[in-house]
Parts: structure tokens; C-alpha cells; sequence
């Protein structure tokens, strides 16, 4: 069983909040808690927060003052001003760099735009370094500055030294860098000339033929290499100490990718080679190589100093140099010491607190505030919320949640100092689990570092329902889940009063801690709350996981049932599916409800069982199950299922088989209307050999002594058919009469007088039985009904035995047994028991049967002889008889005793015993002659108890007293006293001396222990310190360790105490000890300056030591804050008296100050303001392009990030691209704008904020329709200039220009291809949304003007080409083809093609004419249809057919050749389905 626990990471949480949370502990853990649960931590630690108004936090835009809040209502009228700084202290952006691939490329070098570095744009490029003499890049050559970065992508494509940048000067290398499979050189030199190189070992990291991203940070004497970004920690992959500064020169020669002296060529790829003039942090060396920079949650944007790179890794605030441990002290914040920013309410640091703005009306302060934590990475249960205020507290504040982000927000608490102004009761009453009430805040609030704790199951006086049964109560389950939580604040004690200063009003938030824990519905015990989103650490033992990473789904062959409690500890239940039925023989199922793949004639969610009408499940067979085949004739409701094994059938009720296919034993004719299936054959079951019957006729098989179709019918001389079958009548020939038969139906025979049975056999009730001979006689019974049970007149009837009473003998029970007495008609009970007592009776003697008396032994008495006479009592342990009494002759009152006991009757109160022979208890010495004892009179006060010896009297004397009667105090003891456990008090001994612990500068908290031997029951204690006694107590037996807590003491100052311990006796004293107190502020004055010059990116200050009395100097922290909200600069911690402040923010306004602190506290100093050097803008971003229409494009864009300075010119150039990105045509300046824009107009004359800023906006026209265009802006300020990245968009389209005409060409004579160029972007204008083929005009080779026609067909984009059909051959035909986009459509000229000949068509007969008798005249008409050439004419000439149509067919007949024979109508006969006919022709030559 786990119980939620406290994380250990709270230990910044006060006293008051600890022991809040181990209250709610108390009240939770009587919860039946079942399953694993992750420790409670502060899951709204470092999470996003945010805050409406979103400008109401002190300091912005620019540095602001409040008022410190003080400890007591006094402060409040004066004002201790604070600044508020949240300047970054050193850079805030991203530095400038030279790209150093920009220029001075040689001609040997290729350009690639396909094989780029992992994380590079598709249209970058990189640049191929061939193995090659003098193949190297010469970039113009850069001084270096003190502090520098150098980053590139490179991919080596061979093994070996390879130089990837060399500078030199007048011959001598300056810096060197070269890499090989194993190791990464760094050569340089400094002022003593070359140094030996830095060779860091880089084998398995720099890779052949795989891109690596390499950077060199260097910072005056510090070098750190990088190989893919950071290592763990946000570490560099190596660091060194170079032997001093590198020396550069302003002249001198820089090549890329060989060594000046042509050797060391590097072969393969670099890309995107940068130099910085500053040292990058670790966290831009990351944004290099990712494309990203590492969010932090305090003011991410500002960034470290070049000296100290790295984040601290253990607070935020600090950054440390790259080659020293975590646990250094030598560390700078990264962030002003005045700063204030939102993000410290949540940074699990009470050390550090967020202000608001000071609130200028009653009104802005009654609006409030809202602050919104999102817990980011899931769904938590929040069970604590507590807000540590450094100011004075809201009057009234309001908590809201998210559910889920998709939700709602929904109110969860409500906290005010009188709820009824919001419409709520004082502490309302919780009626349901997830009921919202509101807390009524205390009347009186601490003016400073006060709390207000939301417990969420125990809000406040009015516990909610379900709390002490928390995993029991879903809907509390519920209500304290959270995504997102939101606090309002609205008003605040105190500063609305008069006289209080107004910059007193402020909110001030310490810390914001909701406590909490991941949901991983009871399966985990640990959980990942760093992964987006968070991952419970799913047990083993609950065979969970997570599709969303919270156990909330089972692991694969577990499954969960529908409907159960995802946090049921035994949740996940195994699959155990049957291999048997299962597709494949799988073990998996579904994760909710477990189905199993099953086969196809299996079912059950762990195809154990076939499915419905199959079975015989068999891992063999493939579909799992064989069919039933079931009767529905014989199956109940004609179902066709049978069991899963058997195969067996349900079968109607009197049907059996298998298949339910015949009727059971017993019954007959099978009929599917029939609802039990069969008839039963109703065989009489007592007359039949069995129950079963012919199944077609119904006949039953009869006993012997039955008969009928049933046997249900006796034969003669039997009777009564009953489960014996049928019996013989079998009546008693003495008994019976003679002559006589039985009943046929009862078997009943005639009896003769006192005699009755069936068969006549017996005698009648009040008769008995009496054998004589062969026969019997009936004789009366004759009983004597005193003795009887119930007075029965009835015997035996085979005894003649009457039945008597309890203890009543006799035939006819007319006497009292043995040992019984008391025979009488109105004793129910029969004769009584004697009951005679065996001790006081002679043995073997009975009672009188009447009286009932014993006979008895001597000294006893009574009718059961069960008593003694006067003066005897009976014998103890069961003997017989009596003893006399033993009573003492003058302590008892006389001789006679209890005669049950033996006791005597005693004559005195202080007399006891049996006898009356001793003593009582408080009494002693027994006088035999008086028979009276004396009373042991012990001293309440020294005694034990009132008890004494029986014989001397001596009382039981406490540890500390004596005397008989313990009256008197042992020596060197006195002060008898009866609430004194020991009796009396000695002196106390061996007092240990305090124990000690200084709480702050001005208090020792004190304990001390009783003394080893405090010998007395209450003890004085006296505290001195430094011989003066300074406070003094009491306590008593038992004794407790004691507590004092000494204040207004010195800071720093040594203190000796002991203890003065006394009793009513005496006293002792412990030995002295020394305890000192911790250290104070410092005292004094803290002077603050600068040195000169001021750069544009740093400051030199220097300041003097303050008075070390309160204790001594720990560290300085020099805090340093830009105005405006410019990023934060970093501050200096350490022990120096002077520092420089680096990557400051060109042209900004920065205070300073610095703080002398001791452990105790700070010396602050007043501020001082530095205003940097302008330097050139950067951050510019790319204008946003706009199209207007087909040939106009609208441009705007945004002032620099970071202007440096006063921006005095904006200019545009464009230049022109193809749709794949390819440019074509140089860019050109179309636009320049010039003005004044100050990124600090309140710092500028009234002439300067006269000039317009210069214009961010412009229309470029004339351009081409549907043509891409690329757009850059160059921003220009008093120091240089930076320009944006470039920014493309499309004109508008337009009606296209032209369309090419189209290819015709024959595919045969009804079909011509119709096809056409894809037109350029240019000519399109436009997106193509189709083309549409139009056929202009058909015309042949004889006609002389072509027919019109129309469009034949519309086709896609995609298509080019399509085939006209249905053509008429040989023709001409012309088509035109309509290029058409979204705006409108061109058409082209027309192409023209002819489809091919084919053979005339319609053609007419020659008209002949007879000349004369040899001769014929022949003519004919073309062919209407000629489909092709000029025709060739071919005639043909053929004997003529002698036809006889009038001739009947028949066998035999014949005719010419060429001829032909109709055939009659008849030869068909009509009105027949089918006729044949056969012909046979047989063809003869002449």
C-alpha cells in the first residue's frame, strides 16, 4: 500500500506550509489507498505562466521604484524604495556573424543543393571541396576579437588531417583549426609567440561521409569545443585553458579547407561557415546546430556572459564557465539583481518574488490581477495550492482550473475577507465532494510574507465530503484533477487606508506552489515530470502502459474489461487466449475488453468456444469448429446449436441422439409441432416391465399379472396394481371367514369378530395376540390407565405390554419402579425420581415408594439425607458424610458453622479466616486470648500504601523516608510531602548543561534536559547568560525537556550560558557553554562608479568594502538592469571589488548597483546609470508580401529587433525566380525611404522626435502577371546596417497571353490526334484549369469551301493530347485549341490534318444497253462516297443463271449451273416448334 508522499524538493517551504501538508497526511491516510501513486511534488514548478493585464509587472516598459513591504503596520506610512530592473544584464538576442563562404570561393570549389546538413532549407547550398591542388576558399580576413566563435557543418569524405580554416600573418600562423577521424587540433599564438596545440581526442564523433556540426568557442584565455551541439548538461564536449590571449593582425590571410603552404586539403563538404566577433553561449551553440534556442524558464532571452557560457545547472539565474564543476561558486547571474519578473513566482525559489505594477487608483487595485500557470505536460492531481505573498494580501481571491485544456475554466475555491461582497457565504458548507465554497480570510493578515493555503480536500473549518475516503470517491477524484489553474487577485489589506504611502500598492508573490502528483491511476510509483508529456513509470505487477503515457491502458496479452476502473489495482487481466482457436495460434487481444482474434467459426473473447451451430474446437482444423447439423424437428425451437465439445444437440424433451434425430426410450412419432418432440408411451409404471413402449405402435411390455395396451390392468385373483405390480389376495384362513374372497380393488378380506387386517391377521386395536395351536386367539388388554401414558386402554397386540409412564412398571403398569415413589392418577409424569443423596445415604438401600425417604448416615438429615445437622458442615472434595465445625473459641461468635461453607461467624472487624483465627488486611498481631488484632496506622505521606507485616507491624516506606510507621525523613533529605512520589526531596545532581542553536543574527534557540538525579518531585530551573540570570521555570515529576528562545542579542557575537537547577532542599548548577549568533547586514556606506571607456556591449564598475562588523563578506552581487524592457543583463557575484559587465544591449540606458552581503543579509549601494555606444542594427525580419493584383505587390515590414541606434533608412530589393526557386534576374534596389526612428524618443530633443519615421511600407508595380518575386529590406542606422532574410509571393493571375497551334496527325480513317505544348508559367499566366479542342472546319479534296463546325471537347490540365474520332474518311480538318485558366481563356490558330483513304462507298449498278446482238453498251455514275483519290474502275462480266421458279423441288431434279431454285413457302410447315429438312446436292460436270 502507498500513501501519497512529500517530495524532498520543498525544503523551500515555511513551517506553516509543512505543516499543512502533513495535516492533510492525518486526513488522508485513513483512505483505503490502494495501488502505487507518485510521490507530491510541486508539479507548477518552472511550468508557463502568464499574467492578465500581461504589462502589469513592475519594471515595464521601463525601470519603476515600490516600496518594500514592512513586517508592521507602522512601515506602511514611510516607503524603503526598491527598484525594479528587468534589463538583461548582458545580451539579449542572437550576435551578428560573417559568413564566411560569402566571398572568396575558388573556382574549384562545386556548389551542391541536394547533399545539405541535416537541418538546412531546401534551397541552401553547400560547397564541395575536390581533392584537389590549392582547392580552398579565401574569405576577406576578419581581426579577431579577444573573444570569439567559429561554426561550420562539415562532411569529410576520406580519412586523415584535414585543415578546415588556417589564418596567417607576414608567414606565421595566427590560428589553425584541422580535423581527423581521431582528433581535433587547434593551433595558435599569443604574444610569446606559437603555442603548442590543443588537441582534443574526437575519435567516433567525426564520422566519414556523415555531416557533424563543429564549433569552437574561445574567450580570451578559454576554449571550448563542440561536436553536435551540447553534451549532457548543456556541457561542451571539451574545454581547455589556452596559454594566454590569441594575437590577430589586421592584415593577414584567412583560406578555408587546406593549409596556406597547400597541404593538409580537406575533401568534402562544408556548410553554413560562421565567425562571430563574441564568445556564443552554450545555449546559442545549441540554437546553431538545432535551429532552436533552449527555453529557460526565467527571462529566457537573456543570455549569458561570454565568460561564463553555460546555464548554471542547478539555478537558472547563474551562468558558470564550461570547465568547472556544478558546485562552483564562481558564477555570474544572468539576470538583474533588481529583477522582478513573473516567472519567479513559480521557480521553486522563495529566495526570489515577482511585483506587480504599483497600482496608481483604488479602482486598478480593485480590478486586480490574474495569474495563469499551465502545468503543460498533463493532467495532474492537485491536492495543495499555496501562494507565499511578500506584500500585503488580497482581500479576496479567486482559483480557478482546467479540467482539460479542451475545457472551461471552472471556479475552485474562493478565499475573501467577508464573502458576502461576492455573493457567498463565511465558510459555506461543502454539500457534495466537488462542492466550491469560500473561505473567510482572517480579519488581521501579517503586512508581509503571509500565505494563503488552498487544501483541496480539506478546505478550511468545513472538511469536503469523501476526504478521509479519497480513492473510494470518484467524483473528488475528479475534482482534483488540473491542467491549467488560474489565481485572482482583487484588492489588499492595509494600503487603502490613510496615511499609507501609495507605492506600498502592489502585489508581491514570494512563491506559488501547487503540489500534486501525476495521474497514473494507481500503477506507478514514480513518474517522468521532464518528458512533454509526463511518463508514469508504469510497475511491473500492474502489466500497464500508456497509449497517453499514464498506465491507463494495459500491456500487450493484458487487456482491461469494459467498464472497469482504470485504477482498480488488479485492472489488467491476461488474455489467455486458446491457441486452439485463435488465427495463427496468437496470444494477443484487444487492450479493452481482451477479444482474441478468432478463428472463423470460433466465439468467446478468448476463442475458447465455437460458434453458434458449430463445434469440436480443434487447433487442426482451420475455420476451428465443424457444423452441428441438428435436427430442428427434434431441437428445442429448432435450434440448431449443440455443445461445444459433444457436438450434442439441444434436444426437445423427449428427444435423443446426437443430432436430436429420434425419440427417447418411452416415447414415439417424432413431429417438429410437437413441443417435447415425442409422445410419451404412458406405460403404467407398477403393470410394465419398463417404461418403454414400441415407438410405432405404442404397445407397453406387461408384468406377468397385468395386462392391456398400457398394462395398466390386474389379471384375476390378484389385486391393487401398485409399485409391486399386482398382488395376490392371500387372506388368512383362521382369521377369515370361510368362503369368503378379498376386494378386487383393495384386497380386502372378511374377517371374523376381534379380529381385523387386509388379510385378517391381527387383532383389533384394545386386543392382543395369543398363539394357540394352529390358530389364534384376541384377549382384552386390560390396562390400568393410572399408569398409562395419556390413560391408553391399548396394549402390545403381540405382548399384551401396556404403555407406561416414566418410571412405572408392570404388564398392565400398576406399579412404581425401583428408586421411584409416587404412583397417582394426577402425577402426569408417571413415579417421581428418590433422588437421594449418594454421600449421606447407606449404600444399597432404596426409597420408600410412597414417601419417598432415604435411608440416612449419622449427622445428616432431610428426605434426600442431602443436609448436615447443627455444628457439622459437609466434607470438602466429595467425601461422605460431615465434619464438625472448627470455629476458634473467642474469635467466633459461637461453635456452629455454615453448613454448606464451614465459615464461623467472626466477633471483631478485625478478625478473618474460616476459624475467625487471624488477622484482617491494615491489622496485625492476633491476641488468642481476646480474639482481636491492632490497626497498622501507617503515615499517609511517607507510606506506600496503608499496609503493614501481619506480624511486626513495619509499614512499606517510600524510597526517601524510614520509621516503622514511615514518619521520618532518610538523612540529608527532608520536606515529607504526600504528593512526593520518593517521600521527601534531596539536592539535584548532574545537570546537563543547554543545548544551543543560533536562529538568526539576533536570537539562540535554548533547550536543556532534566538532571541525571533530579531527586526531588519539582524542580526550579534558572537560566543565566553571561553570569545574568535571563529567565527562569518550574516543572514536576515526570519532567520535560525545556525551551527558550533568547533574542535582541548582537549579530556575530559569542554568548555563555548554564543552568541553576533547585529543589526545596538544595541546588546545583550545569556547566557553561558557549553559543554565538549568525552574522548581520553589513553596516555602512557602499559607493558605486565607472570606469571609462563605455563600449556598446560593456561596462567596467568598481565599488569600496564595507565595515565587517556584522560578520564577514561573503560575496558582492553587482546588479545591473536595462530601462525600456530590454533583455536583462547579467550580474556579477563574487568577491572582487570590481567587475565587467558584458553582452550588453547597444544604445540602452542600464542601472546599476551593487549589494555587500554576509550570510545575514545585504549592504545595497545607490544606482548607477550607464548608457551604451550605438553599434549596427540586427534581427531584422523579412517584409510580409502581399498580392494586390496581376501586376502589383504591396510590401510592409517591422523596425529591427534590435536597432542599435536611430534608424535613419529603410531600402527594398527585388529580385525575379522561377517557380522551382531558380533566380533570373539580379536583384535591384525599387524603394528607399529615409527618417528618424529612435528606439528611446523620450531621451531625444524636440528636433530629433520632429522627424517622421521613415516609411515601412510601399506598392511595387508594373510587374508580370504570375511570376514569383523575392523581396529584401536593408535597415540603416548611424552605425551600419542589417539586412532581412528574403521574402517571396506570386502576382495575381491574368487572361493568358498566347496559345501555340495544335499538332494534327492520322491515326486511321475515322480518327485524327489532336495534340498541344504545355504553355511556360509566363504564357499561362495563370494556374491551367483545361483546354478546350475545337474543330473548326471539315473539308474534302472536291469541295472547294469547308464546313463549320464547333467544339468537339474539354479537356484537364494534365492532358496534351486527344483523339477525335468518328471522322469521315479523307477529309481535311482543321482545330483550333482554347488555353483556359481561372481569369479567362486564348485561343490558338488552327492545325490542320487530313484522315486516311478508305474504299468508296455507294456505289450504283452500270446501266447497260444492247447495241445489237454482240454488243452492250455499259455506263455508270461514281460512288457517292469517292473517301479518297480519283477511283480505278474494274468491270466485270459473268454467264447468266437459268432460273425455274415455277418447278417443284424433289430428289432427282436438276438444273443448270449458275442457276437457282426458289423454294415454296410450304417447304416450311408452319405452326411447328421444329422442323429439319434435309437437302442433298450433288454437282455434275459436264
Amino acid at each position: 500500500m502507498h500513501c501519497l508522499a512529500l517530495s524532498q524538493g520543498f525544503r523551500f517551504l515555511t513551517h506553516v506550509a509543512e505543516t499543512l501538508i502533513f495535516a492533510y497526511f492525518a486526513a488522508i491516510s485513513v483512505a483505503d489507498s490502494q495501488g502505487l501513486f507518485p510521490r507530491l511534488e510541486n508539479v507548477g514548478a518552472f511550468k508557463n505562466v502568464s499574467l492578465v493585464p500581461t504589462e502589469a509587472t513592475c519594471g515595464l516598459p521601463d525601470r519603476s521604484t515600490f516600496c518594500h513591504s514592512p513586517a508592521a503596520a507602522a512601515g506602511l506610512e514611510f516607503c524603503t524604495q526598491r527598484l525594479c530592473i528587468q534589463d538583461c544584464p548582458y545580451r539579449s538576442s542572437a550576435p551578428v556573424y560573417t559568413a564566411l563562404f560569402s566571398a572568396g570561393l575558388g573556382s574549384c570549389i562545386a556548389v551542391d543543393k541536394h547533399d545539405l546538413c541535416p537541418i538546412c532549407q531546401s534551397n541552401s547550398t553547400s560547397f564541395i571541396f575536390g581533392n584537389r591542388k590549392n582547392c580552398s576558399s579565401s574569405p576577406p580576413s576578419p581581426r579577431l576579437a579577444a573573444s570569439f566563435t567559429l561554426a561550420v557543418w562539415l562532411k569529410p569524405e576520406r580519412e586523415g588531417v584535414m585543415c578546415v580554416i588556417e589564418k596567417t600573418a607576414d608567414g606565421q600562423i595566427v590560428f589553425k583549426l584541422t580535423i581527423s577521424e581521431k582528433e581535433t587540433m587547434f593551433y595558435y599564438r599569443t604574444v610569446n609567440g606559437l603555442q603548442p596545440p590543443i588537441k582534443v581526442m574526437t575519435l567516433g564523433r567525426i564520422l566519414v561521409k556523415k555531416w557533424i556540426h563543429l564549433s569552437v568557442q574561445v574567450h580570451q584565455t578559454k576554449i571550448s569545443f563542440f561536436v553536435n551541439g551540447l553534451e549532457e548538461d548543456n556541457k561542451a564536449f571539451d574545454a581547455r585553458t589556452l596559454s594566454g590571449s590569441i594575437i590577430d593582425f589586421a592584415s593577414g590571410t584567412t583560406q578555408i579547407g587546406q593549409s596556406l603552404n597547400g597541404l593538409e586539403q580537406f575533401v568534402g563538404r562544408m556548410q553554413d561557415f560562421r565567425l562571430y566577433q563574441v564568445a556564443l553561449t552554450n545555449r546559442e551553440i545549441l540554437e546553431v546546430f538545432s535551429g532552436d534556442l533552449f527555453r529557460l524558464h526565467i527571462q529566457s532571452h537573456c543570455r549569458c556572459p561570454g565568460s561564463h557560457p553555460r546555464v548554471h545547472p542547478l539555478g537558472q539565474r547563474y551562468c558558470i564557465p564550461n570547465d568547472v564543476e556544478d558546485t562552483t561558486t564562481d558564477r555570474v547571474l544572468r539576470l538583474n539583481t533588481e529583477a522582478h519578473p513573473l516567472s519567479f513566482v513559480n521557480d521553486n525559489d522563495i529566495g526570489t518574488s515577482w511585483v506587480s505594477q504599483v497600482f496608481t487608483n483604488i479602482t486598478q487595485l480593485h480590478q486586480g490581477v490574474t495569474i495563469s500557470i499551465d502545468l503543460e505536460n498533463g493532467q495532474y492531481q492537485v491536492f495543495y495550492i499555496i501562494i507565499q505573498f511578500l506584500s500585503p494580501q488580497p482581500t479576496a481571491i479567486r482559483i480557478q482550473r482546467k479540467k482539460e485544456d479542451s475545457l472551461d475554466w471552472e471556479d475552485w475555491q474562493f478565499f475573501a475577507r467577508n464573502c458576502q461582497t461576492i455573493g457567498m457565504e463565511n465558510n459555506g458548507e461543502l454539500e457534495n465532494p466537488d462542492s466550491v465554497n469560500c473561505l473567510q480570510l482572517s480579519t488581521f493578515t501579517p503586512y508581509s510574507h503571509g500565505n494563503v493555503t488552498f487544501s483541496v480536500l480539506t478546505p478550511g473549518p468545513n472538511h469536503r465530503p469523501g476526504y478521509n475516503d479519497f480513492y473510494n470517491t470518484p467524483s473528488l477524484q475528479e475534482f482534483v484533477k488540473a491542467t491549467q489553474i488560474r489565481l485572482h487577485f482583487y484588492g489588499q489589506y492595509y494600503t487603502t487606508e490613510t496615511p499609507v504611502s501609495l507605492r506600498h500598492r502592489y502585489y508581491a508573490v514570494n512563491e506559488i506552489t501547487i503540489t500534486g502528483r501525476c495521474q497514473c491511476y494507481g500503477h506507478a510509483d514514480k513518474c517522468d515530470t521532464t518528458s512533454q508529456p509526463y511518463r508514469c513509470l508504469c510497475s511491473l505487477e500492474s502489466f500497464t502502459q500508456g497509449l497517453h503515457r499514464n498506465c491507463e491502458l494495459c500491456k500487450d496479452y493484458f487487456f482491461r474489461h469494459i467498464g472497469a476502473d482504470p485504477s482498480a489495482i488488479d485492472v489488467c487481466k491476461p488474455c489467455d487466449c486458446d491457441k486452439v482457436g485463435t488465427r495463427k495460434s496468437g496470444f494477443l487481444c484487444d487492450k479493452i475488453g481482451g477479444q482474441c482474434n478468432c478463428k472463423r467459426h470460433v466465439s468467446g473473447r478468448q476463442c475458447n468456444q465455437c460458434q453458434t451451430g458449430f463445434y469440436n474446437l480443434r487447433e487442426s482444423d482451420p475455420d476451428g469448429c465443424s457444423p452441428c447439423n441438428c435436427s430442428s424437428s427434434g431441437t428445442v425451437d429448432g435450434d440448431i446449436t449443440c455443445h461445444q465439445n459433444s457436438g450434442q444437440c439441444k434436444c426437445k424433451a423427449n428427444v435423443i441422439g446426437l443430432r436430436c434425430d429420434h425419440c427417447n426410450f418411452g416415447f414415439k412419432f417424432l413431429r417438429s409441432f410437437n413441443a417435447d418432440g415425442c409422445e410419451p408411451c404412458l406405460c403404467n409404471l407398477h403393470g410394465s416391465v419398463n417404461k418403454l413402449c414400441n415407438p410405432l405402435s405404442g404397445q407397453c411390455e406387461c408384468k406377468k399379472e397385468a395386462k392391456g395396451l398400457q398394462c395398466d390392468t390386474c389379471r384375476e385373483h390378484f389385486y391393487g396394481l401398485d409399485i409391486t405390480s399386482c398382488k395376490a389376495c392371500d387372506c388368512d384362513m383362521a382369521g377369515s371367514l370361510s368362503g369368503t374372497v378379498c376386494d378386487a380393488k383393495t384386497g380386502q378380506c372378511v374377517c371374523k369378530p376381534s379380529v381385523g387386517g387386509r388379510q385378517c391377521n391381527e387383532c383389533l386395536e384394545g386386543y392382543f395376540y395369543l398363539q394357540q395351536n394352529n390358530s389364534f386367539l384376541c384377549l382384552p388388554c386390560n390396562c390400568d390407565k393410572t399408569g398409562t401414558v395419556h390413560g391408553s386402554l391399548l396394549c402390545d397386540k403381540s405382548t399384551g405390554q401396556c404403555p407406561c409412564k416414566l418410571g412405572v412398571t408392570g404388564l398392565h403398569c400398576n406399579q412404581c419402579a425401583p428408586h421411584r415413589y409416587n404412583l397417582t392418577s394426577g402425577n402426569f409424569q408417571g413415579c417421581q425420581m428418590c433422588e437421594c443423596d449418594s454421600l449421606g445415604t447407606l449404600p444399597g438401600t432404596i426409597c420408600d415408594p410412597i414417601s419417598g425417604q432415604c435411608l440416612c448416615l449419622p449427622n445428616r438429615q432431610g428426605r434426600r439425607c442431602n443436609r448436615c445437622q447443627p455444628g457439622f458442615y459437609i466434607s470438602p472434595g466429595n467425601a461422605p458424610g460431615c465434619l464438625p465445625c472448627s470455629c476458634h473459641v473467642t474469635g467466633a461468635v459461637h461453635h456452629i458453622c455454615d453448613s454448606l461453607t464451614g465459615q464461623c461467624i467472626c466477633q471483631d472487624s478485625s478478625i478473618a479466616g474460616q476459624s475467625c483465627d487471624h488477622c484482617r488486611d491494615l491489622y496485625f498481631g492476633f491476641d488468642p486470648q481476646t480474639g482481636r488484632c491492632q490497626h497498622c496506622n501507617c503515615h499517609l505521606s511517607g507510606a506506600l500504601n496503608e499496609t503493614c507485616h501481619l506480624v511486626t507491624g513495619q509499614c512499606f516506606c517510600k524510597r526517601f523516608v524510614t520509621g516503622s510507621k514511615c514518619d521520618t525523613c532518610v538523612p540529608r533529605a527532608s520536606h515529607l510531602d504526600e504528593n512526593n512520589p520518593l517521600g521527601c526531596s534531596k539536592t539535584p545532581s548532574q545537570q546537563p548543561p543547554p543545548r544551543g542553536q543560533a536562529q538568526s543574527s539576533s536570537a539562540i534557540n535554548l533547550s536543556w534536559s532534566p538532571p541525571d538525579s533530579p531527586n526531588a518531585h519539582w524542580l526550579t530551573y534558572s537560566l543565566f547568560r553571561d553570569g545574568s540570570e535571563i529567565y527562569t521555570t518550574g516543572d514536576q515529576y515526570p519532567y520535560n525537556i525545556q525551551y527558550f528562545l533568547d533574542m535582541d542579542l548582537s549579530p556575530y557575537t559569542s554568548y555563555s550560558y548554564y543552568i541553576e537547577t533547585a529543589s526545596v532542599h538544595g541546588s546545583t548548577r550545569s556547566a557553561p557553554v558557549t553559543y554565538r549568533t549568525k552574522p548581520g547586514v553589513p553596516e555602512g556606506n557602499l559607493n558605486l562608479s565607472y570606469i571609462l571607456p563605455i563600449s556598446s556591449d560593456s561596462v567596467t564598475l568598481a565599488w569600496n568594502a564595507p565595515s565587517n562588523r556584522s560578520g564577514p563578506i561573503e560575496k558582492y552581487i553587482l546588479s545591473c538592469a536595462p530601462s525600456g524592457g530590454n533583455q536583462p543583463c547579467a550580474p556579477y557575484e563574487g568577491h572582487e571589488s570590481s567587475a565587467t559587465i558584458g553582452n550588453l544591449v547597444p544604445f540602452t540606458k542600464y542601472r546599476f548597483s551593487v549589494q555587500a552581503c554576509t550570510s545575514g543579509g545585504c549592504l545595497h549601494s545607490s544606482p548607477l546609470t550607464v548608457i551604451t555606444a550605438q553599434a549596427p542594427p540586427r534581427r531584422l525580419g523579412p517584409p510580409e508580401v502581399r498580392k494586390i493584383g496581376s501586376t502589383e505587390l504591396h510590401m510592409e515590414w517591422s523596425p529591427p529587433m534590435e536597432p542599435n541606434g536611430i534608424i535613419i533608412r529603410y531600402e527594398l530589393y527585388m529580385k525575379r525566380m522561377k517557380s522551382d526557386g531558380e533566380i533570373t534576374s539580379a536583384e535591384s534596389r525599387v524603394f528607399q525611404s529615409s527618417g528618424w526612428l529612435s528606439a528611446h524618443p523620450f531621451e531625444e530633443s524636440a528636433n530629433e522626435n520632429a522627424l517622421k519615421p521613415p516609411q515601412t511600407a510601399t506598392t511595387i508595380t508594373a510587374l508580370e502577371p504570375y511570376t514569383q518575386y523575392a523581396f529584401r529590406v536593408l535597415a540603416v542606422n548611424m552605425a551600419g546596417s542589417v539586412s532581412s532574410a528574403w521574402a517571396s509571393e506570386r502576382t495575381g493571375e491574368s487572361v493568358p497571353a498566347f496559345m501555340t497551334p495544335p499538332s494534327v496527325s492520322p491515326l486511321s480513317p475515322h480518327s485524327l490526334n489532336v495534340s498541344w505544348e504545355k504553355p511556360a508559367e509566363n504564357v499561362a499566366r495563370g494556374e491551367v484549369v483545361g483546354y478546350k479542342i475545337n474543330m473548326v472546319s471539315e473539308q474534302s479534296p472536291q469541295q472547294s469551301l469547308p464546313t463549320v463546325l464547333s467544339q468537339v471537347y474539354i479537356a484537364n490540365s494534365q492532358e496534351l493530347s486527344y483523339v477525335v474520332k468518328e471522322l469521315k474518311p479523307y477529309r481535311i480538318y482543321n482545330f483550333t485549341i482554347s488555353l483556359c485558366n481561372s481569369i479567362g481563356c486564348v485561343t490558338s490558330a488552327s492545325g490542320t490534318g487530313q484522315t486516311l483513304a478508305a474504299a468508296p462507298t455507294q456505289l450504283r449498278p452500270p446501266v447497260v444497253e444492247g447495241i445489237n446482238s454482240t454488243t452492250i453498251h455499259v455506263r455508270w455514275l461514281p460512288p457517292e462516297e469517292l473517301n479518297g483519290p480519283s477511283p480505278v474502275y474494274q468491270l466485270e462480266r459473268r454467264e447468266s443463271s437459268l432460273p425455274a421458279p415455277m418447278a417443284m423441288m424433289m430428289k432427282g431434279i436438276r438444273f443448270t449451273g449458275n442457276g437457282y431454285y426458289k423454294f415454296p413457302s410450304s417447304t416450311h410447315p408452319v405452326n411447328t416448334d421444329f422442323t429439319g429438312k434435309c437437302f442433298n446436292c450433288l454437282l455434275k460436270r459436264h
